[in-house]
């Protein structure tokens, strides 16, 4: 009986032990350095012009890390779905630093995120910057539908109703032949 008490005593530390273990206090750490990242960007841009945004890579010690690719992007939505629209890539160069020109072609606040994701040697990490595009004019239009390019959309309604006036006419066509073959 003693046997069973001790036996449960420990099962019941055990588990406690396991239950306070904190967040991020796994048995294994991630060998990799970490590393810094900054993002800079103007603050705001007139709609149309170009947007500079620079990357400093940099590990725990301030050294550059350079040959490192940093991926650029950006908020979106699309049918109803939001997610994020890869803008370009680039290369940190030997002082750590990496750069995307990118025109702005929405007014209002344009959010900017690069992200290392990480070697052998360095952890991933991510920063972001918001841009505002200034300006009167839009300079893409959000619009839906079909476009036929040269001959507008009153040609495609013209084939298809020729389509289907030729499959018509060989349905009648067909109805009209007389059965033959019966048998005597």
């Amino acid at each position: 009986m003693k046997y069973v008490r001790v036996h449960s005593i420990l099962i019941l530390l055990s588990l406690m032990a396991v239950l306070t273990l904190q967040p991020g206090t796994a048995l294994a750490q991630d060998p990799r350095q970490e590393v810094h990242l900054q993002v800079a960007a103007p603050v705001d841009v007139p709609l149309g012009n170009m947007a500079r945004i620079l990357v400093t890579l940099e590990d725990a010690l301030g050294n550059p890390i350079p040959d490192a690719v940093i991926v650029f992007t950006s908020p979106t939505s699309f049918a109803g779905t939001v997610a994020e629209m890869q803008l370009g890539e680039a290369l940190t160069n030997a002082e750590s630093v990496a750069v995307l020109d990118y025109q702005l072609r929405v007014e209002g606040e344009n959010q900017f995120i690069a992200r290392f994701h990480g070697d052998d040697t360095f952890q991933p990490v991510e920063g972001s910057a918001k841009v505002l595009a200034t300006g009167t004019a839009q300079l893409s239009q959000r619009s839906a539908g079909v476009e036929v390019p040269f001959f507008g959309p009153w040609t495609l309604v013209l084939v298809l109703m020729g389509v289907w006036a030729v499959y018509f006419i060989a349905m009648l066509l067909v109805s009209q032949i007389p059965e033959t073959g019966a048998r005597q």
